[in-house]
């Protein structure tokens, strides 16, 4: 309800209840069946999406899922999308992108069978993993996120909190020395002020 705009659930409000007796299966029932369906810009867009090339400052996963949720949606529009065609479209951008030659050229040697929508996204994640593991200079010049610089500032941010806790426990120990030595001045002042036992005056009357 939050979500959307409550005039698209007004047929169900009952008055003075509201929506109390209305469980939210039948909101989304009656979301889908009277407003869910999609209309040609709708339709546009989506297509737009799959049609959509890979940005070279992201993961390649992020890329393969906006475009395959993107081809569900169409689907459920009775609008397939082929998957040759999609391959086709991925490997363009990934040869564009100038780093892919080699596992482009190992993936047209592949069986036709292997070829498959599923087998290029495993290919050209391993190896845009690959590159920047091998390369964190190239890839930061091209906009990849660079997972080694990820694990050096881990690293360093881990030597500094190491670096002040020894330093925090040592002038802590020092306070707690310096209390107590204060402490044992202060005892041996009070007992040294003390008169013997024996020497007190008795109470008076």
């Amino acid at each position: 309800m939050q979500a959307i705009d409550k005039d698209y659930l007004l047929e169900l409000k009952v008055p003075g209840i509201a929506y109390l007796n209305v469980t939210p299966l039948q909101m989304i029932t009656h979301l889908r069946l009277g407003w869910g369906a999609m209309d040609y810009v709708d339709i546009n867009t989506l297509m737009a999406e799959c049609d959509a090339t890979w940005d070279v400052t992201e993961v390649p996963t992020k890329h393969f899922n906006r475009v395959e949720k993107a081809r569900r949606q169409l689907a459920q529009a009775n609008i397939q999308i082929d998957e040759r065609a999609m391959m086709v479209k991925a490997l363009k951008s990934f040869k564009d992108a100038g780093d892919f030659d080699a596992p482009i050229r190992e993936w047209e040697a592949r069986p036709a069978a292997l070829q498959t929508y599923a087998n290029l996204k495993i290919l050209m994640c391993t190896e845009y993993a690959k590159l920047n593991r091998q390369d964190a200079t190239t890839a930061r010049a091209t906009g990849h996120a660079s997972a080694n610089a990820v694990e050096e500032f881990a690293q360093a941010t881990e030597e500094l909190v190491a670096e002040l806790t020894e330093k925090h426990a040592k002038q802590i120990e020092a306070l707690i020395k310096a209390n107590m030595d204060t402490m044992q001045q202060l005892t041996a002042a009070i007992n040294s002020n003390k008169a013997p036992a024996s020497t007190a005056p008795a109470p008076t009357a």
